[in-house]
């Protein structure tokens, strides 16, 4: 707390109180500032390499008008940065909140709208030399994230199957998906919670994990997220929409049944992620809100797999899936 009015004192930023705020992951901590004229978000985060990524991503955004929060100020080592209160609401809290009204799509709609924007014109732009983990999302990153399914929640509860054969389909299924184009700026998480509602607009935040990848992995991250569970038609709907938007900023017109193709294979395979990350939060730490998200993240199987079918030319993964819906009725019913 000493460093942090030391640091605003240097800023010249007058203020009343300093409010802690809850930490939403990893080591960062988080305060709003009181000032006479307004309130800001103030951040204080040991990893200075991250804290470089976020600082340089939102640089490139804001020259580019795009949808995120105004960096006020940062100071030279790194580990403390000042930005715009975008307020407490994301767009999860308002499906939650008010369910599925004519507003909240309309949300939908302008966060896919600014993601288009935000995902095709920074491609060129972002210093991709800056991502944390990986420039791209490539077929290893797909193996992982397919193999954590596996790991983490398969195994934790006991599901019988052939490991060879998982692993050879596996290995094939991320091939294809590490091969899928175009490839523009991936926002790697873009959910919910990380959409701020601010004045009836939508804002972006956490995207320091973000690379090169393909523009369908976030639609899918976004339409597809367990604790929304929002309704098949407005999936559809919002998909169609995303591909209009998208066409607009790109060079060329998007191929929509390929397009669709590959956007359900990434479907599958962050569902899959995802309820990996449940079984190892959840069955593994103990940890209860992800112990209750299991049954959201089984009934989008479930409906994924009423959509697609890939018995023949996946045949071990699709048995998984049917093992794995049928322990819905073991956790907590969501109905």
């Amino acid at each position: 707390m000493q460093h942090l009015a030391a640091f605003l004192h240097a800023n010249n930023i007058a203020y009343s109180a300093i409010e802690a705020l809850p930490q939403s992951g990893g080591d960062r901590k988080y305060f709003r500032i009181h000032t006479p004229q307004t309130t800001l978000i103030a951040t204080l985060g040991e990893n200075t390499i991250e804290n470089n990524t976020f600082l340089s991503f939102s640089k490139t955004f804001a020259e580019l008008e795009l949808a995120v929060p105004a960096i006020i100020a940062q100071n030279k080592e790194g580990n403390i940065y000042l930005q715009q209160d975008l307020g407490q609401t994301c767009l999860l809290d308002m499906v939650l909140q008010h369910g599925y009204t004519s507003e909240v799509f309309l949300l939908y709609q302008q966060a896919l709208q600014q993601l288009a924007k935000m995902q095709i014109t920074s491609h060129v732009a972002i210093n991709y030399d800056l991502c944390i983990a990986n420039k791209a999302f490539d077929e290893n990153a797909a193996l992982y994230d397919l193999q954590y399914c596996q790991h983490y929640f398969a195994d934790q509860v006991g599901i019988q199957y052939n490991k060879l054969q998982l692993q050879s389909e596996f290995i094939a299924l991320s091939k294809v998906i590490g091969a899928i184009e175009p490839i523009y700026f991936m926002y790697r998480d873009f959910q919910g919670r990380n959409i701020m509602v601010h004045h009836q607009q939508v804002f972006f935040i956490d995207y320091q994990g973000g690379m090169q990848g393909p523009l369908a992995y976030d639609v899918a991250s976004l339409l597809w997220q367990a604790k929304a569970q929002l309704p098949p038609s407005w999936k559809i709907d919002l998909f169609n929409y995303y591909i209009q938007c998208a066409n607009e900023y790109l060079p060329f017109k998007i191929a929509i049944e390929k397009f669709t193709e590959d956007y359900y294979l990434i479907v599958l395979m962050r569902l899959l992620q995802v309820l990996g990350a449940y079984g190892r939060r959840g069955l593994q730490e103990k940890k209860n809100h992800f112990i209750s998200s299991i049954p959201y993240g089984i009934h989008h199987l479930q409906e994924w797999l009423q959509l697609k079918n890939i018995a023949i030319q996946y045949p071990t993964i699709h048995q998984l899936l049917v093992e794995i819906i049928k322990l819905k009725s073991a956790f907590k019913t969501i109905e």
